[in-house]
């Protein structure tokens, strides 16, 4: 035993060895004896290939007739290091082997011929302390491959996919995660020291806003549990993303749940990414029509505020607006090769959904207001049009349209322009205004109004879904 410094101690010479630059015996993952031959139909743990695993297994298209039983971390019954010397010896899990780089110095060394590494401490009152790790390769069938590398396994599972297990790897100057198939020979350098199991995991409570990015902190129970890898996962990654580090990244309003689950014992901590789109809630104004209208813009204050600008289906305003970015495109770049996951009633189009219509939790207008609040449909836009006197006006400085309705109120809808790109023009010469509403027959656009000084017009095909037009909420 070579005392670090460290939560445990680390073995002198790998398993199997006779001295520190010994290469030691080649183990499959999961394997307690070495062999001459490492491949999938002589691997114990599969009934002859990667598709049919019998113990360690997350997947079920990778286990024998669909097997799972979401083991991640060896039993010790399992383990090469705690079969052969017993007492409290194993094979270090993937936190040991991250707690060795980041708190030794890793120095290129070859000793008696031998090339490796040699492993410092950098504790207090431990930094005469060292280890060598001989670049022993591996073995693959009957073959010895990578020589000049290191190959070292874990006791971890690899979180990408269960046909694989998660070691390091080492050459002259580089220290690397290294996942790979279970059945190749690695070496296995022991560790002496209290397994100590996962019993939990705590996710601190951090508040996001839409373009917030910040780095979660999850904390395993005990602090001192063995394994503290976690697997970080969210619910909806158009809302929210999350790496494998948890460093989460708020997209648009909406919900997700960001999950850190451990790697020993599977437990489980959520936290709720739940942003509301803050904005001023308008007046409701009866024009004398089949719904009352908002007195401004959605993200508005003023009558003559411009408001926020929205991709159709979108319930955030965005610095660009493309295809590429727009929330609901599958693939393409282009008005002919744009395929949509939602709201599409043609094959060609992507996913057919038959959807005409926004729901409610793609409808901007009801994300940010809630109660009744909503986009108008075209139905409710054209009423508007129809049974209204638009007169072009000046209003405090800003251009745009009074509607005045058959009751005599009226409304004010400013000529805030268009998004498209990075740009904003027209701003002051014409208003765009998206109803909830598909054009019929086109799964590129969307129904609206613009107008201008000389014009109230529908929208016509050419005013694509990912354009930033404004909203004006009606309500009940």
């Amino acid at each position: 035993m070579v005392d670090l410094g460290l939560s445990v101690q680390w073995g002198s010479c790998n398993l199997g060895a006779q001295s520190d630059t010994g290469t030691g015996f080649y183990y499959a993952w999961g394997e307690t004896v070495p062999k001459n031959n490492y491949n999938w139909s002589g691997y114990i743990w599969c009934g002859g290939s990667s598709g049919t695993l019998t113990k360690y297994c997350e997947q079920a298209e990778n286990g024998k007739d669909g097997f799972v039983d979401d083991k991640t971390l060896l039993e010790l019954n399992d383990d090469a290091a705690a079969v052969t010397l017993g007492d409290k010896w194993r094979i270090p899990t993937y936190t040991e082997w991250e707690e060795l780089k980041n708190n030794c110095t890793w120095t290129s060394e070859t000793v008696n011929g031998v090339a490796g590494v040699k492993i410092t401490s950098n504790k207090s009152g431990y930094t005469n302390r060292s280890i060598f790790l001989p670049a022993a390769g591996m073995q693959n069938g009957p073959d010895l491959q990578s020589s000049g590398n290191g190959m070292y396994w874990s006791s971890m599972l690899s979180s990408q996919n269960s046909i694989n297990a998660t070691g390091i790897s080492f050459s002259p100057g580089t220290y690397t995660r290294n996942d790979n198939y279970r059945y190749l020979g690695y070496s296995i350098r022991p560790v002496y020291g209290d397994l100590v199991r996962v019993s939990g995991v705590s996710l601190d409570y951090v508040k996001l806003k839409v373009g917030d990015e910040a780095q979660l902190v999850a904390t395993v129970v005990p602090v001192n549990a063995s394994e503290q890898s976690l697997l970080w996962s969210t619910s909806d990654a158009t809302v929210a993303t999350v790496t494998e580090t948890g460093y989460v990244k708020v997209i648009r309003y909406g919900r997700a749940e960001i999950t850190a689950k451990t790697v020993d014992g599977g437990y489980v901590a959520k936290l709720i990414v739940e942003n509301i789109y803050s904005v001023d809630t308008p007046e409701k104004v009866d024009l004398g029509l089949s719904v009352k209208w908002a007195s401004f813009n959605l993200g508005a204050s003023s009558p003559e505020g411009y408001g926020d600008y929205f991709a159709w289906g979108e319930v955030s305003s965005k610095n660009e607006y493309t295809w590429i970015n727009y929330l609901f495109r599958i693939s393409g770049d282009s008005s002919n090769t744009v395929k949509f996951s939602k709201y599409n009633t043609h094959s060609s189009h992507g996913q057919i959904d038959n959807k005409t219509v926004l729901d409610l939790e793609d409808d901007a207008a009801a994300v940010a207001l809630g109660g009744s609040w909503r986009m108008a449909t075209y139905n409710e836009w054209h009423e508007l049009r129809n049974n209204c006197t638009w007169t072009w006006t000046t209003q405090n400085g800003v251009n745009g349209r009074l509607v005045t309705g058959p009751n005599g109120n009226s409304i004010f809808l400013p000529a805030a322009g268009r998004r498209y790109d990075t740009n904003l023009d027209n701003v002051g010469s014409y208003g765009y205004y998206w109803s909830s509403s598909l054009i019929s027959g086109n799964a590129y656009s969307a129904d609206g109004v613009y107008f201008g000084s000389a014009v109230v017009q529908d929208f016509i095909y050419t005013y694509y879904r990912y354009y930033g037009f404004s909203v004006r909420p009606v309500s009940e």
